[in-house]
């Protein structure tokens, strides 16, 4: 999923980028921009804006074919799978802790993962 502008609705208020706890948006032109690499996709700043200007892109389901010719719908059990087992990487940690007011050290940052994949297995 990716975050979406639409420049022309944008008011230049400023309030998706203090709301975004990865730094991910920034103002250009006084419109906001999103750094779609830095981006943790968790749409807070969806929900800040006051003018509806920002949205969440959904993944487009494919339809493909396995070897034995039937027909697989990928994104479906990827989504599937994702929301059986959540994903979660340091990046995503360090947001958490940011939206809670807090600046985590990286031996928590570590430790939290260590425990993250011991529970996974």
């Amino acid at each position: 999923m990716a975050i979406k502008i639409d420049k022309e609705q944008c008011i230049g208020c400023e309030s998706c980028v203090a709301t975004c706890p990865a730094g991910a948006l920034s103002m250009e032109d006084g419109k906001a921009s999103v750094n779609q690499d830095t981006c943790i996709s968790c749409g807070a700043c969806v929900g800040e804006c006051p003018v509806g200007a920002i949205s969440m892109e959904k993944a487009e389901k494919k339809e493909v074919a396995n070897s034995e010719g039937k027909d697989l719908w990928v994104m479906a059990e990827l989504e599937k799978e994702i929301k059986e087992n959540p994903p979660i990487n340091e990046k995503m940690i360090r947001a958490m802790f940011l939206q809670m007011g807090r600046k985590p050290s990286e031996a928590q940052i570590r430790q939290i993962m260590k425990s993250v994949n011991a529970n996974r297995k």
